[in-house]
């Protein structure tokens, strides 16, 4: 999640910066004891698969229509994935990180906060 923060948007949030940084040692443990964790199958992107947000598990539903990519929540059980048809497991997981790093940016001023 780390990567999340690398990118422009923040250039201008020093705050945001400091926090993370001062932080990033138990932000590394923690990554380490996720990945740590035993975990379920190897994600396919599909329907049907568990996919946890903020702690909380929504069933995903894909999609396939033209248009943008985009992720949607659907009757707060639901991540829908929107993508083109035949879209790629690499492309499908791209959209999907990058929705969680939007999410987790639009959260934290918040975070901080309190």
């Amino acid at each position: 999640m780390v990567e999340c923060f690398r990118s422009s948007t923040f250039n201008g949030h020093d705050n945001v910066r400091l926090a993370i940084v001062s932080r990033l040692s138990w932000i590394r443990k923690q990554q380490a004891s996720f990945q740590a964790q035993p975990r379920q199958s190897q994600r396919e992107m599909v329907t049907g698969e568990s996919h946890y947000v903020f702690g909380q598990r929504y069933r995903l539903e894909v999609t396939e229509r033209r248009g943008i990519h985009e992720v949607v929540i659907k009757n707060n059980q639901t991540l829908q994935l929107f993508v083109n048809p035949g879209t790629s497991l690499h492309n499908r997981a791209q959209t999907l990180n990058q929705w969680y790093c939007d999410q987790l940016k639009a959260k934290i001023p918040d975070l901080i906060n309190h």
